[in-house]
C-alpha cells in the first residue's frame, strides 16, 4: 500500500491506486488529453486547454478538491508537453498557460465549497442568505 496516495485522497481502501476518484481523474486526464490533441489537429482550435479546465470542474463537483488539483497539475504537464510545440518535451510556460494553471486551481478550490453549500441548502439545513433590497 501507498499510504501517502491514500490520505491524499481521502481514502483508506487495501488498494489505495484503484479508487474511484484516482480512476476517474485518470479517465478524465486521458479523455481531455486525447480530445484536445485530436481538435488540435484535425481542428485547429485556438483554445483546446478549455478541456483540461471541465475536466478539472467536473472532477471538483464530483469528488472535491484533492482530486481536482491532482488532475489540475497532470492536466497542466500534458498540455505542456504533448498538446502545445515543441510535442514531446516540457518547455516554459506561456502567460495563457500560467492562467490557465491558476484558473484550475481556483475552480479545483471554490466549487466544491459552492457544490457543498447548494446540497446544504437543498437539503433544507441551511437556508440561503440573500441581502433584502
Amino acid at each position: 500500500m501507498i499510504p501517502s496516495i491514500a490520505h491524499a485522497f481521502g481514502t483508506r481502501s487495501q488498494q489505495p491506486w484503484l479508487t474511484s476518484q484516482m480512476a476517474f481523474v485518470i479517465g478524465a486526464l486521458g479523455i481531455s488529453s486525447s480530445v484536445a490533441m485530436l481538435l488540435d489537429t484535425v481542428v485547429r482550435t485556438d483554445s483546446p486547454e478549455i478541456l483540461f479546465t471541465l475536466a478539472v470542474c467536473v472532477t471538483a463537483a464530483a469528488f472535491g478538491s484533492k482530486p481536482a488539483l491532482a488532475l489540475t497539475l497532470l492536466s497542466t504537464l500534458v498540455y505542456n508537453v504533448f498538446v502545445q510545440p515543441p510535442f514531446g518535451s516540457l518547455s516554459i510556460p506561456t502567460t495563457c498557460e500560467v492562467l490557465y494553471f491558476i484558473l484550475n486551481v481556483s475552480v479545483s478550490v471554490t466549487l466544491p465549497i459552492i457544490a457543498r453549500k447548494v446540497a446544504r441548502v437543498w437539503a433544507g439545513r441551511e437556508r440561503l442568505h440573500t441581502p433584502s433590497i
